[in-house]
């Protein structure tokens, strides 16, 4: 059961990094051919680095905003958005009959492990267009 578990993480980790690596380079490709002709040529190195980055940051925010919505900052707001449809809407056998704390309660325990991949991943992606920055 447990080599399972490692065996189903690693996959979605390889996945993961196949995903980054090949998005960046789609970002290398699509830059390197788009750069406007009056000027030299792009040097690779800038054009890895533009594109490690455009991913890197997208991958550190899509982390973050993982992170920070399983931590229940984010409960006050989706319990305000349930209010307000259950306040102009006939839904009324879903609708919990306590407070804010019973359903801060009742998401608390439906969480989930926190996956950091993609924050790491993301800030992987960062450092690798920073170094690759460095040499042009």
């Amino acid at each position: 059961m447990d080599f399972d578990l490692k065996k189903k993480k690693i996959i979605k980790w390889i996945i993961a990094v196949l995903v980054v690596v090949g998005g960046a380079m789609a970002l290398f490709v699509w830059r390197l051919n788009n750069y406007p002709s009056d000027m030299e040529s792009m040097p690779v190195l800038h054009a890895l680095s533009d594109g490690f980055f455009i991913i890197g940051m997208l991958c550190t925010g899509f982390g973050l905003i993982m992170w920070i919505s399983t931590t229940g900052v984010l409960d006050i707001i989706s319990y305000g958005f349930k209010s307000i449809l259950y306040l102009f809407t006939p839904l009324t056998k879903d609708r919990d009959e306590g407070g804010f704390y019973e359903y801060k309660l009742e998401k608390q325990a439906k969480r989930k492990e926190v996956p950091f991949e993609y924050l790491w991943l993301g800030v992987g992606a960062l450092v690798l267009s920073i170094i690759f920055a460095m040499f042009v």
